[in-house]
């Protein structure tokens, strides 16, 4: 891990641990969840900073057919029989550039990972971060460097800070995922009692949880005793996952992601294709007000 400053922003890279950051601070205030230790990340590396999901969310025995092709990624949560959260989470990165006001961490997921069997697609992934007075700018890339086209599904699991309020802009209800296995039914349910979108509420005092998609122009407020920010992910995320463990009250995650749970087991003819030799990226910013 390596501390930088880029005037009032100090953060901490963190690319052996899943290309993350492990400090996010503007003007001595914490903005994302932090870890401190290896130990910490490891018990649970969604909760923290900006974890890369790719592809993200719950896949039922971790079996999606692809262009015709059975792909599998391992079942990672025995208990409920599913494969979590993708390539890259867990992996290490390399940090690969640091200036004045940017830094890029890169990952390349080829066939030395032990996943690649069941997810054959070569491909590099990056992550820069750029400082601007008020604001930070996250721009992600994926190159598709196979010789076939790849599923292109991508999340954040972004562990802000808990906030004072926040206010999740969205449209219709909530996707049900029944427990114990939170696999999606396919079912749009109400909103638990006092949190759904576009209203204002106190994350501490509810348990935040639900899957949903944003508006045309993705949008989260979050006020602080000092500040607010809004964070503003690419309008390509066209859903929200809004989470917090039920017993921690540190952190609230609030995850853009470019497919609705379920797309893999569900719909696979609908999730986002890269075809070979070329990439794309994804832009997004936090803002301080």
């Amino acid at each position: 891990m390596k501390e930088h400053i880029f005037g009032a922003w100090q953060v901490v890279s963190a690319p052996e641990f899943g290309g993350n950051l492990s400090c996010v601070r503007w003007n001595g205030y914490d903005i994302m969840r932090r870890f401190s230790t290896a130990d910490e990340w490891k018990a649970a590396p969604t909760n923290y900073g900006f974890a890369v999901l790719f592809p993200p969310n719950r896949i039922d025995a971790g079996k999606f057919e692809f262009d015709g092709k059975s792909c599998f990624l391992p079942v990672n949560e025995p208990d409920r029989n599913t494969h979590l959260h993708g390539v890259a989470l867990r992996e290490e990165w390399q940090l690969t550039q640091t200036g004045s006001d940017t830094l890029t961490m890169q990952y390349l997921f080829d066939e030395e990972n032990s996943m690649y069997q069941g997810f054959p697609f070569k491909c590099r992934l990056s992550v820069s971060y750029t400082f601007e007075e008020r604001a930070l700018i996250q721009t992600f890339e994926v190159e598709n460097l196979s010789q076939v086209r790849m599923p292109c599904a991508l999340g954040f699991h972004t562990a802000f800070a808990i906030p004072q309020r926040v206010n999740v802009h969205g449209d219709g209800g909530r996707i049900e995922l029944p427990p114990p296995r939170y696999l999606a039914s396919g079912r749009v349910i109400p909103w638990l009692d006092g949190f759904e979108p576009d209203v204002w509420c106190d994350p501490v005092s509810v348990w935040p949880f639900g899957h949903l998609k944003t508006t045309a122009v993705p949008l989260a407020e979050l006020e602080y005793k000092d500040f607010s920010l809004r964070y503003l992910p690419d309008s390509k995320f066209g859903y929200w996952m809004v989470w917090r463990k039920v017993d921690e009250f540190d952190y609230l995650c609030i995850e853009p992601m470019n497919i609705k749970i379920g797309t893999f087991e569900n719909a696979p003819a609908l999730l986002p294709v890269l075809e070979a030799g070329k990439s794309e990226k994804f832009i997004s910013k936090i803002e301080i007000i």
